[in-house]
């Protein structure tokens, strides 16, 4: 008995939307294969799967119009190759034949939360429309890792370029750390700044992801 709870103890939660299965970090891409990369109709749509070396350079289409208020929502999975630290995270495991050579790398998520409302307290002006919060999120790993995020426009034109640290999955969103720029992992951004950079008359941009490795301090 004592075995399943510590078990159970070392388990998460799936990062992704209203999914509750708890798995260890080790089996955190085996359960995104398993259950969120195929598309379920009128439910979920499949995700975004690509295998990425550092300093490769990723772009998501990125309309905020159609993000769900209120949920993690995951744009892509980065299958990140590392830059040759095998201590940095355990494999993934139990993968299928098909995926087995991920078995090494680091699956990172590119996620992105719509809110609406927020705490009055932090921020003077909350007419501002909606807000999006964009973060990484990945398994524990042994030191910290780093990434760039930017924002490009149809025309391919950069407006914004940020580094960012990379959270776990497991880490709970804290509301007033973003919001007040004290958490590093986050971005957060507001309608106008999105619309002024490059998603004017709804056409939408590219979310940028480079990932980077780990820290240099």
């Amino acid at each position: 008995m004592k075995k399943v709870v510590v078990d159970e103890l070392c388990r998460s939660v799936c990062p992704l939307g209203d999914c509750q299965v708890r798995l260890h970090h080790s089996q955190l891409l085996l359960h995104l294969i398993s259950d969120h990369l195929v598309e379920t109709p009128g439910e979920s749509f499949g995700l975004r799967m690509r295998r990425v070396q550092s300093g490769e350079r990723t772009l998501l289409p990125l309309a905020p119009q159609q993000l769900i208020v209120g949920q993690d929502q995951c744009l892509c999975v980065l299958n990140w190759a590392g830059n040759g630290s095998s201590d940095l995270a355990g494999p993934q495991c139990r993968l299928p034949i098909s995926h087995r050579s991920l078995r090494g790398h680091l699956p990172v998520l590119v996620m992105v939360r719509k809110i609406t409302t927020w705490p009055s307290a932090t921020i003077e002006d909350n007419r501002m429309g909606y807000l999006c919060v964009f973060w990484l999120a990945a398994p524990a790993t042994k030191r910290p890792l780093t990434a760039t995020l930017g924002f490009v426009n149809r025309e391919l034109h950069c407006s914004l370029r940020v580094r960012r640290q990379l959270r776990d999955f497991d880490s709970p969103m804290h509301m007033n750390k973003f919001l007040l720029g004290a958490d590093r992992s986050y971005l957060a951004l507001s309608e106008r700044q999105l619309q002024q950079m490059c998603c004017q008359n709804d056409d939408g941009c590219f979310l940028e992801v480079v990932i980077q490795g780990e820290s240099v301090n």
